[in-house]
C-alpha cells in the first residue's frame, strides 16, 4: 500500500491497524518520492507486526538527484532500510534544494 495514495501517515496507520486486527499481511511503499516520503514510509513500516509485514519498498536508492537531506539519506544497507533517526521523520530538509515556490498564499 502506498502511503501517499492512502492519504498520508495517519490514514496509513489506520490501515495498518485494520490489517493487524484481521491478521492481514501488507506492504508499506512510497510513491517515487525523495527522502521525506521514504522516511515516512520507513517509520510506518517499522510499526507493522513482523509476521504481517510483507515488505517495504522505497524509491530513494533509485533517485540520485532528489535528496532533500543530503546529509542523512534514507539508505538500504545489507538489504535493510535504515530507519532515520533524529526528531520527527529524521529528515532535515535543505530548503535550497526545493527551489522557488510556484505560489505564495497570504
Amino acid at each position: 500500500m502506498k502511503i501517499t495514495r492512502i492519504g498520508g501517515i495517519r490514514p496509513m496507520t489506520q490501515v495498518r491497524d485494520m490489517c493487524q486486527i484481521r491478521s492481514r499481511p501488507h506492504t508499506c511503499d512510497d510513491s517515487w518520492g525523495g527522502n521525506i516520503i521514504a522516511a515516512a514510509c520507513t517509520h510506518v513500516s517499522a510499526t507493522v507486526h513482523p509476521k504481517l509485514n510483507e515488505g517495504t519498498w522505497i524509491a530513494a536508492p533509485y533517485l540520485d538527484d532528489v535528496h532533500y537531506d543530503p546529509a542523512n539519506p534514507v539508505d538500504v544497507v545489507d538489504g535493510y532500510i535504515q530507519l532515520p533517526d533524529g526528531p520527527g521523520l529524521g529528515v532535515v530538509v535543505d530548503e535550497s534544494v526545493l527551489g522557488e515556490p510556484i505560489a505564495v498564499i497570504e
